[in-house]
């Protein structure tokens, strides 16, 4: 027993070697990147995770509730960034070092899982890199609030490791597996895939596996209960989704067209968009149409899930590999269009199903007799995968570097333009700035965003009329979008249109009950308006979403002085 413990001890330390030297290779890029997408509205803009509302809200609300819910419920991926706030404050570092050992701890687990499994060191490292330093996975590893991605895998990962162990009673098992899916969760949905392997993982015997069945049943079962009193629904589905008005089939030919471009990403990672459209996905899909790509895609997919079928059929012993292959497909299932997404497609997605594939790759390399062969390719392997890595780490050194990315390969993409011009306003140069809202709006008169900015600053200018023109096409072009409607709202009230000032506010509060500068408007309103307990209602609701905002805590003391 000492002998058996002691070479455990043993291994597990080769693979902690083994995996540091692998995550160290990420080092240059996460000690140069910068704060990057939407990082700073989550965190900055976030009273949640600035510390000014009680650390419980985390479980209460949508993740990006303060700017519009999304029906995103994460509390694990908020309170995460709420600790680093308190500890880092304004400096990226802190964030991407956390960010960092996420995807360590990720890392680590997945090759102690791997090693009892992997006859060879070697193979065992190259199964490894192809999922550690992929470089698919940088918005995963580099963007700050990617780090969903590793939060959702990490604690299931342990709690199977711990299983793996064979060591737990019933009992144990079933504590561990529940709590890790339960962990898992409420960092994202997707840690929803891994419930299967931590249930194959279960110690022998039906006791045991009644019991962790119950306990995965329970942790599911727990958390949605937990994201329906939050969102008002226990079911996964973007409220503004990409697609909007798509039906099944639509999603699905989207779904197919996203799979074949993820396997093109997983074999060649090199010179792709960070974020993906639908018409991309088509572009990208060339010399194939779009419904001869997504059949490849659908169809490629459906083959992962033969292997696995044949032994099933056959009633024989599944080998690892088919397991593996199964894993990838069903670890693809939660970005496939199914239910629709915010998104249409993104490199990051490929998280959960590389670590799926990890296996696969080991075990291919394993079957290299030759071992200087084997040696020759995982150092090819691993320098290719690094070298693509750094590549790709230039585009997350700022916001605007990823933007400028992004419009490399789509420059109509009216996001990137009004990002790219809240950067250079950033850095304090405005006529950039403004050139970049204004290239927004001429290519993607549609995006709402690049009008409001444009009335921001010509309001700032003491430009009335042409703010006013701004805001209204922003109105007119995002009837969606409530900051619009907070915007142009406050110009009307200025100017003593209070009617048509409080339609607009109420309108953007509907729109993002989570909006504290909405609430303070209506309140302004409302009190122009002789409603005073109507103002001192949306006041406090500001201060409800927002506790330190100053002009909600100053209307406040007016009301109350109001006779």
């Amino acid at each position: 027993m000492q002998g058996e413990t002691r070479s455990s001890t043993q291994s597990d330390r080769s693979v902690l070697a083994l995996v540091l030297a692998l995550w160290a290779l990420w080092l240059p890029g996460l000690l140069g990147a910068g704060f990057l997408m939407d990082d700073r509205e989550l965190i900055f803009d976030n009273p949640l995770v600035a510390g000014d509302l009680p650390w419980t809200e985390a479980f209460a609300r949508d993740y990006f509730h303060h700017a519009g819910d999304a029906g995103a419920w994460r509390p694990l991926a908020s309170l995460s960034l709420r600790l680093d706030h308190a500890l880092f404050g304004s400096e990226p570092l802190g964030y991407h070092i956390t960010n960092g050992l996420l995807h360590l701890g990720v890392l680590l687990a997945l090759g102690l899982l791997l090693a009892p499994r992997v006859p060879s060191r070697l193979a065992l490292a190259g199964g490894l890199a192809c999922f550690g330093l992929h470089p698919a996975l940088g918005d995963s590893v580099f963007w700050i609030s990617g780090r969903t991605s590793q939060l959702s895998c990490l604690a299931p990962l342990w709690a199977a490791v711990l299983l793996d162990r064979g060591r737990l009673t019933p009992l144990g098992a079933a504590l561990v597996a529940g709590l890790g899916l339960g962990v898992g969760l409420s960092g994202k949905e997707d840690a929803l895939v891994l419930a299967p392997l931590l249930f194959a993982l279960a110690p022998a015997g039906r006791r045991a596996r009644l019991s962790v069945a119950g306990a995965l049943a329970l942790a599911g079962g727990l958390v949605f209960c937990a994201r329906w009193r939050a969102l008002g629904g226990p079911f996964i589905s973007a409220s503004t989704p990409a697609m909007p008005g798509a039906d099944f089939l639509e999603r699905a030919e989207l779904g197919g067209l996203a799979t074949w471009e993820a396997l093109r990403l997983a074999w060649a990672p090199f010179d792709f968009p960070p974020q993906y459209t639908a018409a991309l996905l088509v572009e990208r899909a060339r010399p194939l149409t779009a419904g001869v790509a997504a059949a490849l895609g659908w169809l490629l997919w459906s083959a992962l899930w033969l292997p696995l079928g044949v032994c099933l059929a056959l009633k024989r012993r599944a080998p690892l590999p088919a397991w593996a292959a199964a894993a990838v497909a069903f670890s693809w299932l939660p970005v496939a269009q199914i239910v629709p997404l915010g998104e249409v497609f993104a490199a990051r997605f490929l998280y959960l199903p590389l670590l799926a594939a990890a296996p696969l790759s080991a075990l291919a390399i394993a079957r290299l007799t030759d071992t200087r062969l084997r040696a020759a390719v995982v150092a090819l392997l691993i320098a290719a995968l690094f070298g693509g890595l750094q590549v790709r780490a230039k585009i997350y050194d700022s916001r605007g570097a990823w933007r400028q990315e992004q419009l490399r390969h789509d420059p109509g993409d009216g996001a990137s333009w009004n990002n790219l011009g809240l950067w250079f306003e950033e850095l304090n140069e405005l006529p950039r700035a403004r050139d970049a809202w204004r290239q927004g709006t001429a290519v993607a008169p549609r995006y709402s965003k690049n009008w409001s900015n444009l009335g921001r600053v010509a309001l700032a200018a003491g430009e009335i009329e042409r703010a006013r023109e701004a805001w209204q096409r922003a109105l007119l072009e995002g009837p969606q979008n409530p900051v619009a409607h907070v915007n142009l709202a406050g110009l009307l009230l200025r100017e003593g249109h209070t009617g048509r000032a409080l339609e607009l506010y109420e309108r953007a509060v509907s729109l993002a009950p989570g909006l504290a500068p909405a609430w303070l408007g209506l309140a302004l309103a409302r009190q122009s308006a002789g409603q005073t307990l109507g103002a001192e209602a949306a006041v406090n609701r500001a201060l409800d979403l927002d506790p330190s905002n100053p002009g909600a805590r100053l209307l406040l003391a007016e009301l109350w002085r109001t006779p």
